[in-house]
């Protein structure tokens, strides 16, 4: 009776242990994400500013892919840590970017995308809330071109 109480204690005074499985948005397929997200931007991200515990990151759209995105946008997150966070799958043309639900970023704790940037990189944004594990994920141009398989499925997807 003790160690249930105890455990029960323990998984309520936690905010660590708050999310068992991950919410019905972060399983969604890529289509669905696509198609419930109502703004979609190629954008720059220009600027990085501590606000307390967080990072306001400031970005300049490249290309507005979906929806009427503001020329310069702001994104709240944190700091850009753990080499997966930098991760761009082979410019997403790994299988397992496309087998799974993975992206570039990961769930936290409280079953919530906290994204981070690096400032002078490009990503393919999808501002609605809440955001999904391939929200954010990093667009490599190489002299001008735009050779990454994820940014090309969405493009084909939203069409002109």
């Amino acid at each position: 009776m003790k160690l249930s109480v105890g455990l029960l204690l323990l998984f309520i005074a936690s905010p660590a242990y708050s999310c068992f499985v991950a919410p019905e948005h972060l399983a969604a397929t890529a289509d669905e994400l696509i198609n419930r997200t109502e703004e979609i931007s190629l954008a720059t991200v220009v600027r990085a500013e501590v606000s307390g515990d967080d990072i306001v990151y400031t970005f300049r759209t490249v290309q507005s892919v979906k929806g009427h995105p503001q020329s310069e946008f702001q994104v709240t997150g944190e700091a850009l840590l753990y080499p997966m966070q930098a991760e761009n799958f082979n410019n997403h043309t790994d299988q397992v970017f496309w087998d799974s639900k993975i992206g570039r970023i990961t769930m936290h704790p409280d079953c919530k995308v906290h994204p981070s940037f690096s400032v002078g990189a490009t990503y393919l944004a999808f501002l609605d809330q809440p955001y999904h594990t391939k929200s954010f994920e990093i667009i490599n141009i190489v002299r001008g071109e735009r050779q990454d398989k994820w940014l090309k499925y969405v493009l084909d997807r939203v069409g002109p």
